[in-house]
């Protein structure tokens, strides 16, 4: 049996996040961090945090035999063609568990990594790729204190061209079409990161996409070194990697990896964005555009239509604010 308070993974070695607005380069992150030697990354699933609230967001306790047989329900019957992407059987997640007398809920997840990692050769170390959870990197560092986190960002009027650009795509997710949306979203999903990871000191790092693409090098050494593994590791055949190991959905392999990095794609957005839409993500998010280190662009837009916009943009945070305020306090608290 294993004692209930010990971890499966080895010393030094907890897991890694990598978190970010959609769009934003972490699925390239995720099958580029997949070329180190012992890190894998599966397809992106949420189950960690669906978890945490159906344990009432009690992450110490331990786990009665009911509630685990309840939690791996959900988990094989939630599946939205995500986890069953995994190809791990329950009953190896159930031998697993088998080695504990009594177990938590991060030995639980990592019962569910390491039978995912068992499939795969020399692969010690697990990640996980779900981009919203940097809205909720407090509670995932509360359920692993060891974790490393990694922020990726992307330009916010990129990513919304992106995604605009992905609904062409039969088997993309379908994204929202308003600036206002988009930009409300960009700028929480980057505000609660950077917020989160000024409390998480040497356990954070935050990567620009735009340097990722323009110079790699660099970005691979500032990513060696936060994870503690060999830069030539970084420079292996990731490609090939991930094909042969499954370690993306199969409907995102063309969609989203190519064996070249296009850095063209940074400033996509200058082109085929409108002045329209252009001003209205930044009429919600300039303020977060500039402390990210993005300059704001001088579009064609006369004062009252752009004063229109403002007090448009203004309007609409109000009401979103006052909906997350409603939803998190007197509804339901959670995901």
């Amino acid at each position: 049996m294993v004692n209930a308070l010990a971890t499966l993974a080895e010393p030094g070695l907890g897991p890694v996040f990598i978190v970010g607005c959609p769009r934003s380069g972490t699925t390239l992150l995720q099958v580029k961090l997949s070329a180190i030697d012992d890190l894998a990354i599966p397809p992106e699933d949420d189950f960690i945090l669906r978890f945490y609230y159906l344990l009432k967001q009690d992450c110490q306790k331990y786990l009665s035999e009911n509630e685990i047989r309840s939690l791996l329900d959900d988990l094989f019957e939630h599946d939205n063609n995500t986890f069953s992407q995994w190809h791990v059987e329950r009953s190896q997640i159930e031998q697993r568990i088998a080695q504990y007398a009594k177990l938590n809920l991060r030995q639980l997840i990592e019962c569910i990594y390491f039978a995912f990692l068992n499939r795969l050769e020399n692969k010690k170390r697990w990640g996980c790729k779900v981009p919203y959870f940097a809205a909720h990197i407090p509670i995932l560092h509360e359920i692993f204190p060891d974790a490393r986190f990694i922020h990726i960002v992307r330009d916010g009027r990129a990513a919304y061209q992106s995604m605009l650009e992905r609904r062409f795509h039969p088997t993309a997710r379908q994204y929202p079409k308003s600036p206002f949306n988009i930009a409300w979203q960009w700028q929480k999903f980057v505000s609660l990161a950077q917020t989160a990871g000024l409390q998480l000191g040497e356990q954070f790092l935050c990567l620009h996409y735009e340097t990722l693409l323009a110079e790699p090098e660099q970005t691979y050494l500032q990513l060696a070194a936060f994870l503690q593994v060999d830069v030539s590791q970084l420079n292996q055949d990731y490609y090939q990697n991930i094909l042969d190991n499954q370690l993306i959905r199969q409907d995102n392999i063309d969609l989203y990896v190519k064996p070249k990095i296009d850095a063209s794609k940074a400033q996509r957005w200058q082109n085929e964005l409108s002045p329209y839409q252009v001003v209205c993500f930044e009429a919600l998010a300039g303020k977060t555009l500039v402390n990210m280190g993005y300059s704001l662009s001088k579009t064609p837009i006369w004062g009252l239509r752009k004063w229109t916009i403002r007090l448009m943009a203004k309007s609409y945070l109000s009401l979103r604010n006052g909906k997350q305020w409603l939803r998190n306090i007197v509804l339901q608290p959670g995901i």
